[in-house]
């Protein structure tokens, strides 16, 4: 999914989340974590190309060439972890949530904008798979 309608779906995310916490700084971490988790394409484009320019070429579908999908914040993993952390440590806790429910309504689109693997979003799933992306989208394992 591109990166506006990432913003826009976000952005209604946090009102809701502001609705019911009433927290504005909570609101803008689940803004934030919507939007900036998009930041590891940019890690995967400055492996592929040794270089990070931001062009229309990072949004277009350079995995096609480069056969590999790392996109390290794009994990379940790291959610699970966030709640886990928010459910210990109470101070904090409704920043993790708002951080984590940013993450996974990102990944959530993402999920059903492409076709991917159900287990592709787990960081496990794509080392184990050594993030070769025959085994990520569904289209490259049909081939």
């Amino acid at each position: 999914m591109m990166p506006q309608y990432h913003a826009l779906v976000s952005v209604l995310v946090s009102a809701v989340f502001f609705y019911f916490t009433l927290s504005p700084f909570a609101a803008l971490l689940c803004f934030l974590a919507g939007v900036v988790i998009d930041a590891d394409h940019l890690l995967d484009f400055w492996i592929y190309k040794s270089r990070v320019v931001v062009t229309r070429e990072i949004f277009a579908h350079f995995y096609n060439r480069f056969g590999k999908i790392y996109v390290i914040l794009h994990s379940y993993e790291i959610i699970i972890a966030l709640l886990l952390f928010g459910c210990i440590f109470h101070k904090v806790m409704i920043h993790l949530f708002a951080i984590a429910i940013g993450m996974l309504v990102h990944i959530i689109l993402d999920f059903f904008s492409y076709e991917m693997h159900p287990a592709s979003y787990f960081f496990t799933y794509r080392l184990l798979r050594k993030f070769d992306k025959k085994f990520i989208c569904l289209n490259e394992m049909k081939e």
